[in-house]
């Protein structure tokens, strides 16, 4: 399957850039999906998965600083990036939509959910941003790195040393390292909780957690749970957090067809 720009604006700090199926017909059964991608991820996420759903009309999008859209103007946290894919959305879609989204784009899903009621259902798939359970151990370190990162800030702005970009070299994760120029836009999505969003959040929503995730694990779909009046959750035997869109992909889009089928969405 083949997807292509159906809008964008290029050079545009902040813009989208939406694609759609070629030869997509201008209507089709139930609400449009609007699939949205994780970090450092794309559009091309989803064909497979759209496969699946041959009777709806789709679209998918790049968010600022990925695939081939610009980068947001400043760093950007899930909400800010909602509110632009709010304010940007094609007209074929000022009716109403659903969000499918993976990781990143569950936050930006979640928060686009609890800003307007345009979208009429969630199936989040692998949705970070709740509070997980940790041990002892985990607590200290954490403490013992938030120390050590306020000290080489602190170095690096009176003395002038680079202490904090070692520091960030050594401990940052896979995909901090990787950020580039948006390292100030990933620190702000990963340290914002999504809890109060979820909290507004009325639609009925689908949560797709995998059994094996290390990155999203099925506590956080039952802390959604708990959050949203209208949510289910399903667990994926076997599946890692990439694998749900992979090897799991025909899984994935089982629970998603109960999950419209139910709802009638």
């Amino acid at each position: 399957m083949t997807l292509q720009v159906i809008a964008e604006r290029p050079g545009e700090a902040g813009s989208f850039v939406f694609y759609a199926p070629a030869g997509q017909p201008q209507t089709g059964e139930g609400l449009p999906i609007l699939w949205l991608h994780g970090w450092a991820h794309d559009h091309r996420d989803w064909p497979r998965l759209i496969a699946e759903f041959p009777g709806r009309r789709h679209y998918a999008a790049d968010a600022p600083g990925h695939g081939k859209a610009p980068l947001p103007p400043e760093a950007w946290g899930p909400d800010e990036y909602a509110a632009a894919l709010l304010d940007q959305l094609p007209p074929d879609l000022a009716g109403g939509l659903l969000i499918a989204g993976h990781s990143f784009g569950c936050r930006v899903g979640m928060c686009a959910a609890a800003r307007s009621d345009a979208i009429k259902g969630l199936m989040l798939i692998a949705a970070p941003g709740a509070q997980r359970k940790r041990s002892l151990g985990w607590h200290v370190r954490s403490r013992w790195l938030k120390l050590l990162s306020t000290s080489a800030k602190l170095s690096d702005k009176l003395i002038g040393t680079r202490r904090y970009a070692r520091f960030a070299e050594k401990f940052g994760s896979p995909d901090y390292k990787a950020a580039g120029a948006m390292r100030p836009t990933f620190v702000r999505v990963v340290n914002v909780s999504l809890e109060p969003f979820a909290a507004q959040v009325k639609q009925p929503a689908l949560l797709v957690f995998g059994e094996k995730d290390a990155e999203t694990p099925p506590e956080l779909g039952e802390r959604f749970k708990s959050l949203m009046p209208d949510a289910e959750l399903t667990i994926i035997d076997g599946a890692t957090h990439n694998g749900l869109l992979a090897e799991h992909a025909l899984a994935v889009a089982t629970r998603l067809r109960r999950f419209l089928q139910r709802t009638g969405l």
